[in-house]
């Protein structure tokens, strides 16, 4: 991702924001959920004051008037491969605007402003509050919330526990690797919350990255992605 130096204007010493996006509306449906858009991203040929970004926008039809621009600054990442994300839960406001996720660049003079990504992927995940009953027909269900596009959040996992009994929660790196035990005792029924640190069984700091989030009560289980950022 790179400005258009094709764009005469670089020349007049004139801002050039350069985009690329995709974009899709929010339907009634979608409400309740968080979007992630995660990436890998490294540094490349980018030279100050060039800027670059990662961002997720919302606007609103029929003056498409901006609602949200959230974003996360990419212009002096490292120069190796790293896993970033941007979120956004979806409210009821957000119904039939029009959602876009993709980098942008700035620059004037033909100032470099390259950075490279890849293995991009937008998901999303139910963040809907439950209110379960005891019995075997309300199901294991799990949530996550916080922000893991910003470095050093805690993120709290909500899950809905159908019948008293022992419950575990756990996080996984994606290989598969148990990282932390966050809970293992017994819970009654109903809506429980445990929040990560980000933090390993001996209380490091993990690296950057995605893991996974595990929830165990007797024979139901429930997983969710998190992502996280140094």
């Amino acid at each position: 991702m790179f400005s258009d130096y094709q764009n005469a204007d670089h020349a007049n010493g004139n801002l050039i924001e350069s985009n690329v996006f995709q974009e899709r509306t929010i339907a009634p449906t979608d409400v309740g959920t968080t979007w992630y858009f995660e990436f890998d991203a490294k540094l490349g040929n980018l030279v100050s004051p060039s800027t670059a970004i990662a961002f997720i926008k919302t606007l609103q039809p029929p003056t498409y008037a901006l609602t949200n621009f959230l974003q996360r600054d990419m212009s002096a990442i490292a120069t190796t491969w790293n896993r970033y994300s941007v979120s956004i839960p979806i409210v009821p406001a957000l119904s039939g605007q029009i959602l876009q996720f993709g980098f942008a660049s700035t620059t004037t003079n033909y100032i470099a402003s390259g950075v490279f990504y890849d293995n991009i992927e937008f998901s999303r995940t139910s963040t809907v509050g439950v209110t379960p009953r005891a019995d075997a027909g309300t199901g294991l269900r799990l949530s996550v919330h916080g922000n893991p596009g910003l470095a050093g959040s805690e993120q709290t996992l909500s899950f809905a526990v159908p019948s008293a009994g022992r419950v575990s929660v756990r996080v996984f790196d994606v290989h598969g690797a148990l990282v932390t035990s966050v809970l293992d005792r017994e819970l009654d029924a109903g809506m429980h919350r445990v929040s990560w640190r980000g933090a390993d069984a001996a209380g490091r700091r993990v690296a950057s990255g995605i893991y996974i989030a595990e929830v165990i009560a007797g024979s139901q289980r429930a997983t969710t992605k998190l992502s996280r950022l140094q």
